[in-house]
This record gives C-alpha cells, structure tokens and sequence, in this order.
C-alpha cells in the first residue's frame, strides 16, 4: 500500500519559529496603535511596517489596539517600528479625550465660591 502525501507538508513539520539572519530566531514585540478606526487603517499601518527593512511579519489588531510585529534584531530595532507607526500617522499613546460639557469640576458657578 503506498503512503500518502500530505497536501499541506508544512503543517505535518513541528513549528520551529520563525528565522532571520543567519538562521537566528525572529525578535517578537507588541506595540500599541492609537488612532485607527476602520480596516483602511489596518491595511496602511501593516502595509507601512511590512516596508520596513528586518520586518518578517506584521498583524494589527483593530480592536485591540496592537501590532504584533516579528522582526530580525540585527537589522531593525523597536524604535524603528515605532516611528514607523508615528510616520504612518498613528500614535503610541492614548489619544487625550475631550471632556464633555459640564463634567469638569474646576469651574465654578458665578454665585459659588471655590471649597479650599
């Protein structure tokens, strides 16, 4: 009886990591992304960092506000990655909030005096 061949050879192999240069394992890092709203979004920051040079592998995560970016350490570092978030007109950080009418607590109504 002949044995079958797998249609999906790379399943069947155990996963080994991903390799850089010289066969040195991918660096693995999170970064956090502010400011996109839609897939368009998504679409331009992987797209942006999959251009930069060492960057193996990119997935950004909409909703959870992240990218999971595996890179070569010997060619690009995270501050690379972060800047290339920034150019793409994202942001590291929470986006400030405006607060709304009426919630801040420093103003002072014209006949109350301020509690010291």
């Amino acid at each position: 009886m002949a044995t079958q061949q797998s249609l999906f050879p790379e399943i069947d192999q155990p996963e080994e990591g991903l390799k850089g240069t010289g066969g040195k394992p991918l660096a693995y890092v999170e970064l956090p992304v502010h400011g996109m709203s839609c897939g368009k979004c998504v679409a331009k920051l992987t797209e942006a960092l999959q251009a930069i040079d060492g960057v193996h592998e990119v997935n950004v995560l909409l909703e959870e506000c992240l990218a999971k970016v595996h890179y070569d350490e010997t060619v690009v570092a995270v501050p690379r990655l972060e800047q290339g978030i920034v150019d793409t007109g994202f942001s590291l950080e929470p986006l400030p909030v405006a607060p709304e009418a009426g919630d801040d607590d420093s103003v002072v109504d014209a006949g109350q005096q301020p509690i010291n």
